[in-house]
């Protein structure tokens, strides 16, 4: 399945490029995840107020996901970035 989060950055958080950059790693170490297959972290190509700054699509298995949510990247993600994001999308399909 897919696991997307679309995320809105504050306006005093990073540019989406650079926090794309700053995200990645820390995304990236998910597939060593049982159960994660691919992760991916795109900025948005056009900052506008009524755009969202980031992509970052997941491929895993429902138990991947249960894996990755129970996780310390996932514990990580939201201690050190939950303070720049406007908003975040969550959006699973298969």
């Amino acid at each position: 399945m897919r696991h997307m989060i679309l995320v809105k950055l504050k306006k005093d958080a990073p540019d989406a490029a650079r926090f794309a950059c700053e995200i990645a790693p820390l995304f990236l170490r998910a597939r060593e995840i049982d159960g994660v297959q691919r992760v991916k972290v795109t900025p948005a190509c056009i900052t506008a107020p009524n755009r969202s700054d980031v992509l970052i699509e997941m491929e895993l298995t429902p138990e991947g996901l249960r894996r990755f949510d129970a996780s310390d990247i996932h514990a990580e993600w939201k201690r050190r970035y939950a303070d720049w994001l406007e908003s975040k999308t969550i959006f699973d399909c298969e």
